[in-house]
């Protein structure tokens, strides 16, 4: 078997007989200097002969990013840190399981992510804050980050990262495949003061609708001049019935919401001298869903199921 080991010495051996006999590597690796050790080595999921190491110098007073990949077992190493900031200490690294060109970098400021295999690098925006990551896991389709001084991190459901190709990039509107979604049944306790100081925010609740849009809304002229632009979408059952109307932001880029697998309830009306009951809504029925996206003048579509409250099985 196939091994890497980095030490913080900054040697970097490889046996390929499962640990009978080890070879050294350090000498591929030119231009660091001297009191580097290893960080991290990630070996991929879809290629045997494909690897990545990173190094750090931070505790000699050098911050360059050091970041390296071989293709062919470790016989070449090569430097994939282009891209990455000046200073960047690469604490660690992790590629996509289904699309070996999507690699994460976790650096000491944030987080790197690349979509062609190392070639250039794009720093991560959103609310992550500029806090060192550690760690990186890819679990049940969701990016985990372990922080220094943060805590746990996740991003869920990345899968639209791992299908952000140039084709996908040119498309006025794309919507991405949805996952399926499960059904929970929920309560209305509150947790005490005291709990509520520990918990982080739970994820979006149902299910998660990731579209691209290329451009900005166009500029027309509107009454409600100043308001933020909205996108359509819509839920239909297997009849092709409407049962859920919803908006999202008109934003160039990425955007995401959640429809929170519910409906509409059908409220009798109210009694003769009764004030009318406040809408409300229903769980839908578990099954196979379309979501139909409004935007740039074109409808783009895909499907979600809604899964059952898997704990009522147990």
């Amino acid at each position: 078997g196939l091994i890497y080991v980095g030490a913080d010495d900054g040697s970097v051996h490889r046996t390929t007989d499962g640990g009978a006999t080890w070879e050294p590597m350090s000498t591929q690796f030119g231009g660091m200097g001297e009191g580097r050790f290893t960080t991290k080595i990630h070996a991929s999921a879809s290629d045997a002969a494909t690897a990545y190491i990173a190094f750090t110098g931070q505790y000699h007073d050098d911050f360059r990013p050091h970041l390296f990949k071989t293709t062919d077992a470790g016989d070449t190493w090569v430097p994939i840190s282009a891209g990455l900031p000046a200073e960047a200490v690469v604490m660690a690294i992790a590629e996509h399981p289904d699309n070996p060109n999507l690699l994460f970098a976790g650096i000491h400021t944030g987080l790197m992510v690349s979509f062609d295999g190392g070639e250039s690098w794009t720093r991560a925006g959103g609310d992550l804050p500029p806090v060192s990551v550690n760690d990186i896991k890819i679990k049940n389709g969701d990016l985990v980050l372990g922080t220094y001084g943060r805590g746990i991190v996740i991003l869920d459901d990345i899968a639209f990262l791992a299908e952000m190709t140039p084709e996908v990039l040119a498309e006025d509107a794309y919507l991405f495949p949805v996952r399926d979604a499960e059904q929970h049944f929920r309560n209305n306790r509150d947790m005490s003061n005291k709990a509520a100081r520990f918990a982080g925010p739970n994820p979006e609740y149902g299910a998660l609708i990731t579209y691209y849009l290329k451009d900005g809304p166009a500029s027309t002229a509107s009454s409600d001049e100043g308001a933020p632009s909205e996108v359509s979408i819509q839920v239909l059952d297997a009849d092709g019935t409407v049962v859920r109307e919803l908006t999202g932001p008109d934003r160039p880029g990425l955007n995401r919401i959640a429809w929170d697998l519910r409906k509409p309830a059908e409220n009798e009306p109210a009694a003769e001298g009764q004030r009318p009951r406040r809408p409300a809504f229903e769980d839908v029925e578990p099954g196979q869903y379309l979501v139909t996206l409004t935007a740039r003048g074109m409808e783009v579509r895909q499907t979600v199921t809604v899964v059952s409250d898997k704990r009522k099985e147990e």
